[in-house]
């Protein structure tokens, strides 16, 4: 019994993971900034997007630069 819990509750986590990976994602260019708009410009993979959809956007991270 506990083999066949433990193993249910295993695919359920392989199974959550799975779908995560799925999401839409696409390297962009902004455009253009008006207010709270902006437009960005994307050479492929837009065709899994919604419009008027919810997206989330992370920026570049700078480089730290160690010295002596």
């Amino acid at each position: 019994m506990k083999i066949m819990i433990g193993s249910i509750c295993l695919f359920g986590c392989i199974l959550l993971f799975a779908t995560a990976s799925f999401a839409a994602s696409a390297k962009c260019k902004i455009v253009q900034i008006e207010g709270t708009k902006m437009v960005l410009e994307c050479p492929k993979g837009i065709e899994r997007f919604k419009e008027k959809g919810t997206i989330k956007i992370k920026s570049l991270k700078k480089k730290k630069i160690e010295g002596c």
